[in-house]
């Protein structure tokens, strides 16, 4: 079985303390190329696990 890739996309692509946003696709009947931004926290880097943090 194949994966086709994620639609899902994150703003945040480097070591350290981040601050950004995950886009989700969303489609409405006014846009079909809409999405919702996620607003997120990331810390990255060094020895150990990374982070992801949602941030409401």
């Amino acid at each position: 079985m194949t994966s086709k890739p994620s639609s899902v996309r994150a703003d945040i692509d480097a070591p350290g303390k981040r601050c950004g946003h995950v886009r989700v696709p969303h489609s409405t009947h006014e846009s079909a190329y809409g999405w919702t931004a996620i607003p997120i926290a990331v810390i990255r880097g060094g020895n150990g696990p990374d982070v992801l943090l949602p941030m409401t």
